[in-house]
């Protein structure tokens, strides 16, 4: 499971994955990665990695990270001529576009890019 997730203004955004791994299902393998992006002050991100584990030969792993915009990536595109809002929406769009790869179904693929794309207008 790996989770991507995007804060500005005055949002707030928490996940909460839970992976179990049932008694019995040795050799399972689970892995939750948890990413949020914060642009603004105000935004709160968290994030909540749960693993239950009832078995002993298995492997199981979890990390999260949640962190702000680097304030000198934003002033070096306004520096280029990008209102800040503008430099906002190229960065989100190269920290979510990774997330396409993820999906064969080029149908999907086409949408996703689409909504990325659009993510910040709406």
């Amino acid at each position: 499971m790996t989770i991507y997730g995007v804060t500005e203004g005055q949002s707030s955004l928490q996940f909460t994955g839970t992976g179990h791994i049932i008694n019995g299902a040795k050799f399972s393998k689970t892995h939750q990665s948890a990413k949020i992006m914060v642009f603004d002050e105000k935004c709160f991100g968290r994030a909540d990695p749960v693993l239950k584990i009832d078995e002993n030969e298995v492997e199981a792993s979890h990390a999260a990270s949640v962190g702000r915009v680097n304030e000198d990536h934003l002033y070096y595109l306004q520096s280029r001529g990008l209102t800040k809002q503008e430099a906002k929406r190229l960065i989100t769009l190269g920290y979510l576009q990774p997330i396409i790869a993820y999906f064969s179904d080029e149908s999907i693929r086409a949408m996703l890019s689409q909504q990325i794309a659009l993510g910040n207008e709406s």
